[in-house]
């Protein structure tokens, strides 16, 4: 009995030993508004945060000074916005709605309108995307067609990429292919040149993350049920999967990490997980602050030191480190 009972405390002092950490807590936590917010985006360097609310408020906040810095009121324009981004060199910021295009100065009054094509009154925008050059907007629809406006030769290109809404839309670095997902169940690679579709890779469900690597040789896919996968880019062949022990595991988003030895994913609610991909297994999961009822991450954004920046649904931004989880493995 006595020896047993040895050998039981050694066994759970060496798994104590070996487990990783399972919970991470913020360095900072701001609550930007008490709003009820439909839609957030941070900045290509987190340093702004915009903020969509009751789909007729675009607001912009400085991170640091927890200052509202630009506020539009849709309704005074008769707007409904769609979609927002901040753009690339932070100097503006792009609305859409149903007719127009408004890019408004952000720190300025001056707003440049481009009308849209007009559709069938059911179609919608769904997913909104600006190259890192700011001359190439991309909109994708509930009906699965996206829209390629040209901003420097003035040109609208219609395409029908998808059979039903387009949830995501990534650039490659050189500007030269759209990598898009949707409703339909297709991770698709469409080349901007020649507006061919070179990958098309299909998951059974409905498509609720996407993420390309660092190398840009991976696509990160995942569906509403239990299918991730790694999808090589320069074959279209799946090559890794996600290893866990439930039956299925939604994501709302990913994203790659560390010269892509890792993949951080959010949940559909408040826990965002972190992955060691030559394994494929999960190394730590911890929740967001949660305010209210389903509570989720809209947005996050990972620096070159590994600090983590997370907007929520709720308006709280957090910031968590995660170099120390890193430098575990």
């Amino acid at each position: 009995m006595r020896l047993a009972f040895y050998a039981m405390i050694v066994a759970l002092l060496i798994l104590t030993g070996c487990s990783k950490r399972q919970t991470l807590e913020p360095t900072e936590q701001i609550q930007l508004t008490q709003l009820p917010v439909s839609l957030a985006q941070l900045s290509s360097d987190a340093a702004l945060t915009l903020l969509l609310i009751d789909d007729h408020l675009l607001q912009v906040w400085d991170n640091q000074s927890q200052q509202l810095i630009k506020q539009i009121e849709g309704s005074k324009y008769q707007l409904t916005f769609r979609d927002a981004l901040i753009a690339p060199n932070k100097r503006s910021i792009l609305s859409i709605s149903d007719t127009q295009l408004n890019i408004w100065q952000l720190h300025s009054n001056e707003v440049v309108s481009y009308p849209l094509p007009e559709f069938d009154s059911f179609i919608r925008v769904t997913k909104a995307l600006w190259s890192s050059d700011e001359q190439l907007i991309v909109l994708g629809y509930n009906d699965g067609s996206a829209l390629l406006l040209s901003l420097d030769e003035q040109i609208i290109t219609r395409i029908n990429l998808h059979e039903s809404s387009i949830t995501h839309l990534i650039f490659n670095r050189s500007l030269t292919s759209l990598y898009s997902a949707s409703l339909d169940g297709h991770a698709k690679r469409l080349e901007l040149t020649s507006k061919e579709v070179t990958v098309d890779y299909e998951l059974p469900h409905r498509i609720t993350s996407l993420a390309l690597s660092q190398n840009e040789h991976w696509l990160f896919v995942s569906d509403a049920l239990q299918d991730q996968k790694f999808i090589d880019t320069r074959t279209g062949q799946a090559v890794l999967s996600l290893s866990y022990p439930q039956r299925f595991k939604f994501f709302r988003s990913a994203q790659f990490v560390a010269d892509d030895k890792f993949l951080l994913t959010t949940s559909s609610k408040e826990y965002i997980s972190l992955w060691e991909l030559t394994s494929g297994k999960e190394i730590v999961s911890w929740p967001i602050a949660q305010l209210n009822l389903g509570s989720t991450v809209y947005d996050v954004h990972i620096s070159d030191s590994n600090m983590l920046t997370t907007i929520s649904s709720d308006g709280v931004l957090e910031k968590w480190a995660l170099t120390p989880i890193l430098f575990d493995y």
